[in-house]
């Protein structure tokens, strides 16, 4: 592991312990710069004088600038562990979730319901908290949802006729 000096700025205590923690050539690709310090969730981490910090986020911050509040950095390389800021990129929380693989962005992206109702136009219901329905399957719950609960003395419900 080399050390890692950022071109325009003197090394620091916390540079130098940064640059003794990285490894070049890491990744699926072995173009991203792997973290080989602590990690929780994945992310590298280090000390920073009085906290534990996002190794990630601190090295885009130091070569790229601040990161602004409400912005998430995206790995663009999926590699959790890589601090290469070149992989990395400033976007919003609902962005982020988005780009991956977790169960909110595959429920997104999906095109048709189970049943194979297509998910969009007037088949489409949305949520005010981002959810989604098929409403072909949403009527077909609730006409089940009537006849379990119907009295056996009611009549069926007729369709209106012509």
């Amino acid at each position: 592991a080399g050390i890692l000096i950022f071109p325009g700025k003197r090394t620091s205590t916390l540079e130098h312990r940064f640059g003794e923690k990285i490894w070049y050539g890491g990744g699926p690709d072995g173009d991203c710069i792997e973290w080989m310090g602590a990690r929780r969730g994945g992310y590298g981490t280090i000390w920073a004088g009085s906290k534990n910090v996002a190794a990630h986020r601190w090295a885009y911050s130091a070569m790229r600038g601040e990161i602004q509040d409400g912005l998430q950095i995206d790995h663009l390389c999926r590699n959790r562990s890589c601090v290469n800021p070149e992989h990395m990129e400033l976007v919003t929380p609902k962005e982020n979730t988005l780009r991956g693989n977790g169960v909110s962005a595959n429920h997104a992206r999906k095109e048709y319901c189970c049943r194979g109702h297509r998910l969009f136009g007037e088949n489409l219901s949305t949520y005010s908290k981002g959810g989604r329905d098929c409403l072909a399957c949403k009527r077909q719950r609730q006409m089940r949802y009537y006849w379990e609960r119907k009295p056996a003395d009611r009549k069926p419900i007729e369709a209106p006729k012509e």
